[in-house]
């Protein structure tokens, strides 16, 4: 899952949902059985037309057990170009959070679907559990969720899970193999934020471990493709408040952890810790700029010999910043660092960073300008830190409009997703899709009325994409009102690239 950076100054827009399949609150028992079942099932809306940038098919995921917002976090895809979708769902009357994980086929038929209700103890209500990312290993039909669960006596605690993608025969399954749960000591909070894979098949968590003192240390945890746990590591400067790892790459030999550390002095800094596999660090590197104002990071991307961070940096208490983006050698030596800001002095940042087959940066999020407030805006940068294209976009009102992930295909073509907002105040969710040279492919909103199934009740966006062959799948959250309640439901859409 990545951290989104969001404006300061402005309530983030409450976000709800729509479904094909309608369903009502204050149910009877047996039919809210039956409607559960029906949800878990998920009849997806008809496919349309196969033309670039068309809807092909979309679903979406409701709770009957009790009210309250649920979305979906991160989105990958298999060997077989299916997505796989891992997200918040409440699936009881306490309103707590349950880890949600699914997957469907290309015509949108659901191949599995299960959640993880406050484990490992399901019989204990109120505690909740919440989705941090995913990572397919196809060569050991593996899929990995990882997440935080939140124990009866011990905290939040780091919980990771195995799932079998594909059954015997090639049936579907989504079976539970295995699950791993690391706490530290009793009472204090271990949390995820991010999930990476080397090429072994070893699987590595990030997040933060919390301190008998209340402060914060970068958590990494490797475990084996069995399951067993190959080593921890935390990471504390000294003097430091919090220190919290948000981003994870492996690539070769290397992880490289990225997050924030709040560093007297420098108020909060971005941190990159390079560790080889078996657990040793190789290096350190903090960024700040000259003038110690705050730093903010929301991606990672690591490439043959480079890594990038990307975010957000000299930001005041109750002032702006601007996005920044930063490129280090794989020996530790920081090669450049780019900021970018728009016309009206306000928030800009970047909200998640991919490196193409040319060696290029490509980011994407918002940047705040004059006449329109903040804009989608996604940038290519070449490899020695020039800019090779730039492109905005925005919605009809002149308020929030954010990109909040992008994914490459073979052909450096980017795609980026996130929300617009219209003239009404309302957020829509968009899919746009960008050349190699950055011209403008096709955009595309959801809800969109040339399709009958797609109902506008509120705030919609997209939290996550993911690209495969013809298929584009955004994953995120709708506003829907189910007989004048409306919440935010799991939302999946499927675009012919």
């Amino acid at each position: 899952m990545r951290p989104t950076i969001r404006p300061r100054g402005r309530a983030t827009a409450r976000l709800h949902t729509t479904h094909c399949l309608t369903t009502r609150r204050g149910l009877t028992a047996a039919l809210a059985t039956a409607l559960i079942a029906l949800a878990t099932l998920a009849v997806p809306c008809a496919a349309y037309a196969a033309t670039s940038g068309g809807h092909l098919w979309s679903d979406i995921v409701f709770n009957v057990g009790g009210s309250g917002d649920e979305s979906a976090v991160a989105v990958t895809t298999d060997a077989g170009r299916y997505p796989i979708i891992v997200g918040d769902g409440i699936t009881s009357g306490a309103g707590d959070f349950d880890i949600r994980y699914r997957s469907y086929d290309l015509t949108g038929m659901l191949r599995w679907n299960s959640t993880v209700t406050t484990w490992p103890d399901p019989t204990v209500p109120g505690l909740s559990d919440t989705a941090a990312g995913v990572a397919v290993d196809d060569a050991r039909n593996a899929v990995y969720v990882a997440g935080t669960t939140q124990g009866v006596t011990t905290g939040n605690d780091v919980v990771l899970l195995r799932v079998l993608d594909v059954g015997s025969g090639g049936s579907f399954s989504g079976e539970l193999v295995w699950s791993r749960v690391y706490s530290a000591p009793a009472g204090l909070d271990d949390e995820a934020e991010a999930v990476a894979l080397d090429k072994y098949g070893n699987i590595y968590v990030t997040g933060g471990t919390q301190r008998a003192d209340g402060s914060m240390d970068v958590l990494t945890v490797k475990f084996r493709p069995d399951g067993t746990r190959a080593w921890v590591r935390r990471h504390n400067n000294a003097g430091a408040r919090l220190d919290r790892g948000l981003a994870i790459a492996a690539r070769g030999n290397a992880v490289y952890v990225a997050g924030v550390s709040n560093r007297k002095g420098h108020r909060d800094d971005l941190v990159l810790i390079r560790y080889s596999l078996g657990g040793k660090r190789k290096w350190v590197r903090y960024y700040d700029d000259p003038r110690h104002r705050h730093e903010m990071l929301s991606g990672v991307a690591a490439a043959s010999g480079v890594v990038y961070v990307c975010g957000s940096g000299k930001s005041r208490n109750m002032g702006g910043g601007d996005a920044l983006l930063v490129k280090y050698r794989a020996d530790g030596k920081r090669l450049w660092a780019r900021y970018a800001r728009g016309s009206g002095g306000g928030f800009d940042a970047w909200n998640d960073v991919a490196v193409d087959s040319k060696g290029r940066a490509h980011v994407t999020g918002f940047l705040n300008r004059r006449s329109t407030g903040e804009d989608v805006v996604t940038r290519a940068y070449r490899a020695n830190g020039r800019l090779f294209w730039q492109a905005r976009f925005w919605g009809s009102g002149s308020g929030l409009d954010v990109g909040t992930a992008l994914a490459l295909d073979g052909s450096n073509r980017t795609f980026v997703c996130g929300m617009i907002t219209r003239s009404g105040g309302e957020t829509d969710g968009v899919v746009l899709s960008y050349t190699a040279k950055g011209v403008n492919r096709w955009s595309s909103t959801y809800p969109d009325s040339y399709y009958p199934w797609e109902t506008d009740a509120g705030d919609d966006w997209f939290e996550d994409i993911a690209v495969n062959g013809p298929y584009v799948y955004a994953v995120g959250r709708q506003a829907v009102d189910h007989s004048g309640v409306v919440d935010a439901d799991l939302l999946t859409l499927a675009i012919q690239r």
